[in-house]
């Protein structure tokens, strides 16, 4: 390669250099001036981050509020199984159906995690027995009455804090109740379980956000009315200001996945994009027809400066998990 070349070589390759820098810089969306933020606590005693920005308060955290006997069908975390028949019998009082229930195949892996954590318990000395026999029996007697029967029937009541916790954890493990999941995450609300949840349990003066509310945030951080109304695509490039680090302006999104109906295979829900994307319902739904209406949500993907505007089924088979998505709650200011 003659000087020439060289100089020529370089040259391009600098100028190409500034231009990608200069591109990448045009990329970087300006954050809104004024946010202010503060926190704000459920009528569960759960606290919540939030921001605020022109006449909207967020909450900068996913929504966490337990329904008190809320079930699978309501709020769930990522990977749990519904089982709603099996719920019905574990926490029922049929002693029929439970000791049914235990000869089968899912109820003998039950009831093997169960005896397990029995006599892990017993050799910590939390059952307050020195021996064995006793364990042996309280974990021959569970195949035949759950623990709340037992202790119904006035057994074990000296130890029965302590035989809950196992049994709650049995539950937990069977079902795959990941605690920790939630604690980071918040729930997956199935749309009927968001509404139960914010009816019972949101701040005073929150609410679910609607799609116009939703678009009112998108305005704020600058995405246009040609992009607002688009369906089923990314739209703008706006998405970063949601997301953590510090470009974003404390919305926080946290990619908690989702429960997702399956249009490609009839009455099939299933769990994806946990790490990669946030879903998050708003609570108007669109007719499709007389006896069809879909939810829309909005998601914000790890690996788009967009936020896309989807549209989802409410429910699945009875048989299913609901499509189920996290939730922010809104305040407007009057």
């Amino acid at each position: 390669m003659n000087r020439l070349t060289y100089l020529l070589s370089s040259a391009l390759v600098g100028f190409v250099f500034f231009i990608a820098c200069s591109n990448e810089t045009e990329k970087i969306i300006p954050k809104p001036a004024d946010i202010t933020y503060g926190t704000i606590t459920d009528k569960a005693g759960n606290s919540y981050k939030t921001f605020t920005i022109g006449k909207q308060t967020w909450l900068a955290e996913n929504f966490r509020y337990k329904l008190p006997d809320g079930d699978a069908s309501e709020q769930i975390c990522y990977g749990e199984i519904y089982g709603i028949n099996e719920r019905e019998i574990i926490e029922g009082t049929d002693e029929k159906a439970y000791q049914h229930f235990c000869r089968s195949y899912s109820g003998q892996s039950f009831l093997l995690y169960l005896r397990e954590q029995i006599f892990a318990s017993n050799e910590a000395g939390k059952l307050n027995t020195n021996s064995m026999f006793d364990a042996i029996w309280i974990s021959e007697q569970i195949s035949n009455y759950s623990m709340p029967m037992l202790i119904a029937y006035n057994m074990h009541n000296d130890i029965k804090d302590e035989l809950m916790r196992i049994w709650n954890d049995a539950i937990d493990h069977h079902f795959k109740i990941d605690h920790e999941y939630i604690n980071k995450y918040g729930y997956l609300y199935s749309y009927e379980g968001a509404l139960r949840a914010v009816k019972e349990g949101a701040p005073e003066g929150f609410h679910l956000p609607t799609d116009a509310e939703w678009m009112m945030l998108e305005r704020s951080l600058g995405m246009t009315s040609g992009e607002l109304e688009g369906t089923d695509i990314w739209r703008g490039n706006v998405g970063d200001l949601l997301k953590t680090g510090p470009q974003g302006i404390g919305f926080d999104a946290l990619y908690a996945g989702a429960a997702v109906y399956a249009l490609s295979t009839a009455y099939n829900t299933y769990y994806i994009q946990k790490g990669e994307s946030a879903f998050f319902w708003c609570s108007d739904q669109v007719f499709v027809s007389d006896s069809l209406s879909n939810g829309i949500v909005r998601k914000i993907s790890i690996y788009r400066k967009g936020i896309q505007r989807m549209t989802s089924r409410l429910i699945a088979s009875p048989d299913n998990i609901r499509p189920s998505y996290n939730i922010r709650l809104v305040k407007i200011e009057k």
